[in-house]
C-alpha cells in the first residue's frame, strides 16, 4: 500500500491506494513548510491514520508547494515521521507531482525564486521517459 499526496498552500489531497487497487481519498488543509508550522502537517496524517487507512502502509509520496530546499523537505519528513515512522518517504516539489501525472513525462529542472516577492514563478522542463512504468 502507498500513500500519494499533493499539497498546496490551500490544499492537500490525500490518496491511499491499498495493494487490491482501491483508493481512500482525503482533502485536509493546505501547508507549506516554509509558512506552516510541522504540527499542521503532523495533526493532519494523525487525522488520515484515524481510520486504520494508513495502517500497512509502505511508501508516501509527498509532492509539496515550497519542498524545494533541504531545510522544508527535512520539516516535512519530521512531520510525518512522528505519526508513520516506519514509513519510506519521498518528498518532492510539487511540480513534480505534476510531471508525474502527465504520464510519460518526468521533471528534470526546477527554478524559482525565493518568493520573498508577491510575483512567484517557476521554470521547469520536461523530457519524455523511455520506461511507460507509471512511478508515483
Amino acid at each position: 500500500m502507498i500513500i500519494v499526496v499533493e499539497s498546496g498552500s490551500t490544499k492537500t489531497d490525500w490518496r491511499i491506494i491499498k495493494s487490491d487497487g482501491i483508493q481512500i481519498k482525503y482533502c485536509t488543509e493546505g501547508f507549506n513548510p516554509n509558512y506552516n508550522p510541522e504540527s499542521i502537517l503532523s495533526s493532519m496524517v494523525e487525522y488520515i491514520s484515524m481510520n486504520g487507512d494508513t495502517d500497512g502502509a509502505v511508501s508516501l509520496f509527498f509532492y509539496g508547494s515550497g519542498c524545494s530546499s533541504e531545510i522544508s523537505i527535512k520539516k516535512v519528513t519530521s512531520a510525518i515521521k512522528k505519526i508513520l515512522p516506519t514509513i519510506n518517504i519521498e518528498i518532492q516539489h510539487d511540480l513534480l507531482g505534476a510531471a508525474r501525472a502527465l504520464y510519460g513525462l518526468s521533471l528534470i529542472h526546477i527554478s524559482e525564486p525565493t518568493r520573498l516577492l508577491s510575483i512567484s514563478y517557476a521554470v521547469f522542463c520536461l523530457k519524455k521517459k523511455k520506461n511507460k512504468k507509471r512511478r508515483w
